[in-house]
């Protein structure tokens, strides 16, 4: 379905996209658009991708180096005062339960 929405935006000519339900990114991340809106109900998830905006390489590379253990999953779910640093515990959260790391790489370089 992806790559039917890709083509579908590609031929209209527009030059601005809103991603109603979020959620991955994956329309977002695949299009040319020149204004990419980006919508979810779940407030971190939207903080990730704003992170991501806003400090892409030092996010890849706080990514890189992450230590997959039960220990770190269990310390990550509490929150901190720190807003850059519960977006990565709420991200990274999500990767050792998926096992993802390798594709979340890929996809944000």
């Amino acid at each position: 379905m992806l790559p039917d929405i890709i083509e579908i935006f590609r031929n209209s000519g527009k030059k601005t996209i809103i991603d109603v339900f979020g959620g991955s990114g994956k329309i977002l991340l695949n299009t040319d658009a020149r204004v990419k809106i980006y919508n979810d109900l779940n407030a971190d998830v939207v903080d990730f991708f704003e992170e991501v905006r806003n400090n892409k390489d030092a996010v890849l590379e706080k990514l890189k180096y992450t230590i997959n253990s039960r220990e770190l999953f269990n310390r990550y779910k509490e929150k901190t005062e720190d807003w850059t640093e519960n977006v990565f515990r709420f991200f990274t959260g999500i990767c050792f339960h998926l096992m993802a790391w390798e594709v979340v790489i890929l996809i944000l370089q």
